[in-house]
């Protein structure tokens, strides 16, 4: 895994994997919009539990990159939205998930000294429901009551 330290096309700063042909980004949905782009671009893993409505996203950081502490710090506060949203190569998206009343359950941040990744930030949320859009065909479902 890299960490980018420029802007690449169609891929910006962030993890890169230019082997994957289909990518995902995970956007927090109430937090600043820069903060956003840059948590959704090292996004590296989210995984949901549609059953238990719980879920974990990993996010890879730099260690200079600190700001990002703060910004997840202030979203664990509240309950918010998420979307995962599933793109193929060139960015367009195959589908969105909306994910509602979004709570943090726990954070915890990895440092491996014997590692050259980057920190890691693994944090675990519960979900009121969970709506699932296909821009291609126009179509919504949802999980919630």
């Amino acid at each position: 895994m890299k960490i980018s330290s420029n802007n690449t096309p169609n891929v910006g700063e962030g993890v890169l994997m230019p082997h994957l042909q289909h990518r995902f980004r995970f956007l927090f949905g109430n937090i600043e919009p820069t903060a956003a782009k840059q948590i959704s671009s090292q996004t590296i893993r989210i995984e949901l539990n549609y059953k238990h409505q719980t879920g974990t996203v990993i996010i890879a950081q730099p260690l200079a990159g600190g700001a990002m502490h703060e910004v997840l710090w202030r979203w664990m506060d509240n309950k918010g939205v998420g979307y995962i949203i599933a793109l193929d190569g060139v960015e367009n998206p195959h589908y969105v998930f909306k994910l509602s009343g979004m709570q943090c359950t726990n954070h915890t941040i990895r440092f491996d000294y014997a590692e050259s990744d980057p920190v890691e930030h693994r944090i675990e949320f519960t979900f009121d429901g969970l709506t699932m859009a296909n821009p291609e065909k126009g179509t919504w479902a949802t999980n919630s009551e």
